[in-house]
């Protein structure tokens, strides 16, 4: 028992640590032009060759215009390339249009297309997953089942420190635990699987100290 409570110190110590920020960013896209890709930012996928097209709509929102992927398992990445850091918090705006797959979330701690963390929302089976990406090899961290209407917005927000994750899902706490594995340096943004077409809008980045 003494363990126990030990341990759950040390992680809110550690997770307090991680709740002051040195930098703030916000993207809304709103200045952005209709097509164009946010400066700033890097356009992946899981298949090199076919990388997905990203850029801003006629509502001023971040949607992956011309999708690459037929399944779950192909990824669409856009995360940032200026602002890499291990501890921190993103938060996104993400309402589904269409696609055989309605899959999307974050990203964090991305290193690259073979290299990072994602928070996802699966809108077709109406869950919450967590995965790492290793190396290319993808293993799913953990799973919950959720209630996420498909036709509305939605509010996805991840703070990481050290081995600590916290998720909140329009503004409800559904997840704080130590899970995450790799201690990776790199950046934060969206992702959406397979033929998901999904808004994103006002993006907020803090990182912590």
């Amino acid at each position: 028992m003494k363990k126990m409570v030990i341990v759950l110190i040390y992680a809110a110590m550690a997770l307090a640590q991680c709740s002051h920020f040195t930098k703030v960013h916000t993207a809304d896209f709103a200045s952005i032009k209709i097509g164009d890709v946010p400066f700033g930012w890097i356009e992946s996928q899981t298949n090199k060759k076919m990388t997905g097209h990203w850029g801003v709509n006629k509502e001023g929102c971040l949607c992956l215009l011309y999708p690459r992927g037929m399944n779950e398992k192909e990824k669409n990445l856009f995360f940032t390339k200026d602002h890499y850091f291990k501890n921190g918090e993103v938060s996104v705006r993400m309402k589904p249009i269409e696609g055989r797959v309605l899959d999307g979330g974050v990203i964090f701690r991305a290193k690259d297309r073979k290299n990072y963390y994602a928070v996802r929302i699966d809108f077709s089976h109406q869950k919450l997953i967590v995965e790492l990406i290793d190396r290319k090899t993808p293993k799913v961290i953990y799973e919950k089942k959720i209630v996420a209407n498909p036709n509305q917005w939605h509010r996805v927000r991840v703070r990481f420190c050290g081995k600590n994750v916290i998720v909140w899902f329009d503004g409800k706490k559904v997840l704080q635990k130590e899970i995450l594995q790799k201690d990776l340096l790199g950046g934060v943004g969206v992702i959406a699987s397979g033929d998901s077409q999904i808004k994103f809008d006002d993006i907020e980045i803090r990182v912590a100290q």
